[in-house]
């Protein structure tokens, strides 16, 4: 499934495939990369065991700063689906503002909410 919304600025890309129980996901917008990639795995919350949470491992290549939004994909899916969920890719804008980073973030999380309801 390849889910896309558009800024001001550029198209953000959510491409999401089932592996088995398990889930990939890509994500890019302007100059595509990969960026960071996080692996997130469900478990019981630490606060309320009859909560799903989750735990993430991060690799980021040297100066980029994608993690944020490759976690946010990654928890949100693997709480969502209650299964492991690999997140890879990389947004870059050059001389980004703080409003085009909200404006990205508004974008993702539109197209998480398309994914989990």
């Amino acid at each position: 499934m390849i889910l896309q919304q558009s800024t001001p600025d550029m198209t953000i890309e959510l491409e999401v495939r089932q592996l088995g129980t398990d889930y990939a996901v890509t994500i890019s917008g302007g100059a595509a990369h990969v960026g960071c990639v996080v692996l997130s795995v469900p478990r019981p919350s630490l606060l309320d065991s009859s909560r799903i949470s989750c735990t993430s491992s991060v690799l980021n290549c040297t100066g980029h700063k994608d993690e944020e939004v490759c976690r946010l994909v990654a928890e949100t899916l693997c709480i969502h689906f209650k299964a492991t969920v690999v997140c890879t890719g990389g947004i870059h804008l050059d001389n980004i503002s703080k409003r085009q980073l909200e404006q990205i973030f508004e974008a993702v999380n539109y197209l998480l909410r398309q994914m989990t309801q």
